[in-house]
């Protein structure tokens, strides 16, 4: 028997932070603005409130923060702020609506919800639901060919290296820290098994990207020295072999 609350779909839930706390989490690389906007905009006596899909994401980024922590003491700050997290999600759960609409070979098809036991407090299926019973035409799909995908996903990554750069100039933080999470961002691409060149294509940018920056924080620095200084913080294949110990 699920024990945890039901609460009404798309109800927002609220978690009160300390403002140590709060500064922790405004000063995380990998956390989506918005969710660092939304933060920032709640007084700070009050809870910051979401619905439990997004709490769901928001303790994503808090894990893969506190995975990456080279201060212990900074992995125990987050990995506090996950249990709480965590509380919410083990706790409380989206009540089902009364029927679900399935698509299934251009029929529609009336299903039971699903057993509230069978969903993860961290992964929750997405079924499309039907607003009304009035059946409405299954929308165009998306069809890509092999070079309009590549080119979507090397767009794709170029714009997820400006977002970290950006937020490296909004917030910044030591190189040695900043440069690893950039790297594990490219590398997703690899190990996702998308084209090679795709993940080439994204790190020939990011060590452009950086170049830039340290040209202008540095004017007599050349692009060599700028690519070999990157590679001093990577931790993989593309770092170099003798890396700086700390």
């Amino acid at each position: 028997m699920d024990k945890r609350k039901h609460i009404q779909s798309r109800t927002k839930v609220g978690l009160k932070f300390t403002a140590a706390e709060r500064k922790l989490l405004e000063d995380l690389m990998c956390l989506d603005d918005n969710y660092v906007q939304i933060i920032r905009d709640t007084p700070a006596d009050q809870p910051v409130q979401f619905t439990l899909d997004e709490w769901d994401d928001f303790g994503g980024y808090i894990a893969a923060e506190a995975n990456h922590a080279k201060d212990k003491k900074l992995g125990e700050k987050l990995d506090n702020l996950f249990s709480k997290i965590q509380e919410i999600l083990d706790t409380q759960t989206e009540e089902e609506p009364s029927a679900t609409l399935r698509i299934h070979r251009g029929e529609d098809e009336t299903a039971a919800p699903a057993d509230a036991e069978s969903r993860s407090s961290t992964v929750r299926s997405r079924e499309v639901r039907c607003p009304d019973r009035e059946q409405k035409p299954e929308g165009p799909r998306l069809n890509l060919t092999e070079d309009a995908t590549k080119e979507v996903l090397m767009t794709l990554g170029k714009a997820q290296v400006d977002a970290m750069f950006r937020r490296q100039e909004e917030h910044a933080v030591d190189d040695s820290e900043f440069l690893p999470l950039v790297e594990v961002m490219i590398n997703a691409f690899e190990t996702a098994d998308i084209d090679k060149a795709v993940a080439e294509e994204v790190w020939e940018y990011a060590f452009e990207v950086y170049d830039r920056a340290c040209k202008e924080a540095e004017p007599s620095s050349t692009t060599a020295e700028n690519r070999k200084l990157m590679q001093r913080y990577l931790l993989g294949s593309r770092g170099l072999k003798q890396k700086p110990r700390r």
